[in-house]
């Protein structure tokens, strides 16, 4: 989950059919300037935002779940970070604008970051020393294949690949 949403939502932003739906504005600035560096030069607030969210939500819960998971075990809240990333999921799915869009990468982040601060060292203490470097090696061959879903989805005719990766409008 980490690894996977960390790849995608570092790379969905430069597609224009993303932009073009998610941040018009910042579509129409980046088509009608000279520079390709939407961040800096078109202060989008919003989009700052959302880059930074699902991170930012991801080291707040992963202190919170350091605390948490000591005190209460490993277990249960894995489960807990599963079923509430899940709802995250859940809400980008169903989402019809960028303020529920933002919501649901929180409850992302939260996931996220509980399963962060306890996942690798569950599986390094639970698994037989065999499995133990694989396990751990696959978080980061997750944000590979995130990258390379990015990749191959902004290839796709028609610019609508980055839909795959988060969510499938309603509309």
């Amino acid at each position: 989950m980490y690894c996977y949403d960390i790849g995608i939502s570092g790379g969905i932003t430069f597609m224009d059919m993303f932009l073009q739906k998610v941040f018009p504005k910042v579509y129409y600035k980046e088509k009608h300037t000279l520079s390709n560096n939407q961040y800096c030069e078109f202060n989008s607030q919003l989009l700052m935002t959302f880059t930074s969210l699902l991170y930012l939500t991801e080291l707040v819960a992963s202190f919170l779940a350091s605390v948490v998971t000591r005190t209460f075990g490993r277990r249960i809240f894995m489960l807990g970070g599963g079923i509430i990333f899940l709802g995250g999921a859940v809400i980008n799915d169903g989402t019809k604008d960028v303020v529920m869009f933002i919501i649901g990468c929180i409850f992302l982040g939260i996931g996220v970051g509980f399963a962060n601060q306890f996942v690798p060292l569950y599986l390094s203490e639970m698994a037989s020393p065999k499995l133990r470097g694989n396990l751990n090696i696959a978080f980061h061959l997750m944000i590979i294949i995130g990258n390379l879903m990015n990749y191959s989805t902004n290839k796709i005719e028609g610019g609508w690949g980055w839909v795959l990766l988060l969510y499938q409008p309603s509309d």
